[in-house]
């Protein structure tokens, strides 16, 4: 079974989001979300995720810890970091050296869509 793991600290982000990737993007498989990123480590070294939603900015941890952390137990997890805030060219580097995407928010499910398919359907990692 796929599964991708939402983590956001706004819990309408996480609802719609979910809702949006069943609906908009017929995603078939399981849709966890957490909080913050101490939830997200512990999701991630307790079972496989093939995609995790990353925002950025969160209440416990600094996203970009928290994808360092993901990829060093599951390497194979594809990262969407989603952020609203300005991002710097020091942390797009960041980005672009740990995630699969990324992508601003409010989030493009075009976008979204095309990536998923890429990564569940196509085998791309």
């Amino acid at each position: 079974m796929k599964r991708i793991l939402i983590v956001d600290d706004e819990k309408l982000i996480l609802s719609q989001m979910s809702e949006a990737l069943y609906i908009c993007c017929d995603f078939k498989g399981e849709i966890r979300t957490v909080e913050n990123g101490n939830d997200a480590i512990n999701e991630v070294s307790r079972c496989f995720y093939n995609i995790c939603f990353l925002d950025l900015n969160l209440p416990d941890i600094d996203g970009l810890e928290v994808m360092k952390k993901i990829k060093l137990t599951t390497p194979e997890t594809n990262i969407v970091i989603m952020t609203g805030a300005f991002i710097n060219d020091e942390i797009k580097k960041e980005i672009d050296e740990g995630a699969s995407l990324f992508t601003d928010k409010p989030l493009d499910f075009c976008k979204i869509e095309s990536f998923m398919k890429q990564v569940l359907e196509e085998g791309f990692c």
